[in-house]
């Protein structure tokens, strides 16, 4: 039975041959700060973590890991804000489509006299009370609904005459305030969306470390553990044999009973490998820039990052378009809001 991985930490154990403590000179690879034996670093070369030559100025190992190394993801992330015109736009909207209350006595009127038969009914019985309240919610609703929204009627007076200019200077307007309205929800969708995409970015980069472990652990072969004493080339064999290729296969196999010439003590052995093979290549995806760092980004932006940022730079591109149609229609709208004001005052004056 495998066991459990252990923490990240560094213990004088070397990684080729399993041996601990004793006479026996040690020296430190400065990316992954694993202790290996100077005699199994002569034979081999390189750090069995890293892959890389260590260097002779190494000093014994220290205790403890490195920090995480935090990879912003590049790319943008964040939907322009609207400048001031377009909240002047909005304002002016506003002040344009009041509520339906607010243009006409007799809709007050009959308002007002719904409102007091709802609440004669109300007192009256219980089922028509609940009928009334239906009646109510619906008028509300039905008159919040004409409130903002653009019309021809809310731009010219009852008594304004029906020219043909006057008409269609209110017409343009409201089209423009239409679209304009448009415009404001595509935006408010794709920054809703890019905003959702930035976090899910966030998560991913925050897997990358994850996915560069996970990578290295398929990638050490399960020949590294020949160097230890009672694990020699017949056992590899037999565990590839039996799909143990890697130190992955071996993380994910729960027993070693199946494999032949595979006991308790060499299962203990294979384990506690495993475990501290897993440390040290944690401590090395934690500690910076090592051999392969930047092909496994390249993989891991290619799979799992590029297809969201490409995504995200759709959501903002489709925010500025409609943030461009914003401000370029509340530029033009004053003008055109200021010519219906004096068309409206020529009608009155004729």
């Amino acid at each position: 039975m495998l066991r459990a991985r252990t923490p990240a930490a560094v213990h004088l154990r070397c990684p080729w041959c399993q041996g601990e403590g004793g006479q026996e000179p040690w020296v430190r690879c400065e990316r992954d700060a694993t202790p290996i034996h100077a005699a199994c670093l002569a034979e081999f070369g390189v750090c069995p973590i890293c892959r890389e030559p260590v260097p002779e100025a190494s000093q014994a190992a220290p205790e403890g890991g490195r920090p995480t190394l935090r990879i912003a993801p590049p790319g943008r992330t964040e939907v322009a804000a609207p400048p001031p015109v377009v909240a002047a736009w909005a304002a002016a909207l506003r002040d344009d489509y009041r509520s339906l209350l607010a243009r006409g006595p007799a809709l007050a009127t009959w308002t007002a006299c719904t409102a007091l038969a709802v609440g004669a009914l109300a007192l009256a019985s219980g089922w028509l009370a609940t009928v009334a309240l239906a009646l109510s919610a619906a008028a509300a609703a039905a008159v919040h609904a004409g409130t903002g929204r653009p019309r021809v009627a809310a731009l010219l007076p009852v008594d304004a005459p029906a020219s043909a200019e006057l008409r269609a200077l209110a017409a343009a307007i409201v089209e423009g305030d239409r679209e304009a309205l448009r415009a404001s929800d595509r935006r408010a969708r794709a920054a809703r969306t890019v905003a959702a995409l930035r976090r899910r970015l966030e998560r991913l980069e925050a897997d990358r470390l994850d996915h560069h472990r996970r990578a290295l652990e398929r990638e050490t072969p399960i020949e590294d553990a020949q160097r230890i004493r009672g694990i020699g080339e017949g056992i590899t064999s037999a565990l590839r044999a039996h799909g143990v290729s890697s130190l992955a296969d071996l993380l994910r196999r729960r027993s070693l009973q199946a494999v032949p010439l595979i006991g308790p003590r060499r299962a203990a052995l294979l384990a506690t490998w495993a475990d501290d093979r897993t440390a040290a290549i944690g401590r090395l995806v934690r500690g910076g820039p090592f051999a392969g760092r930047a092909d496994l980004d390249r993989r891991f932006d290619a799979a799992a990052l590029e297809p969201v940022r490409r995504e995200a730079a759709h959501a903002t591109a489709e925010a500025d378009q409609a943030l461009a149609g914003l401000v370029a229609w509340a530029a033009a709208r004053p003008a055109l809001r200021e010519r219906l004001a004096r068309a409206l005052a020529r009608a009155d004056v004729d």
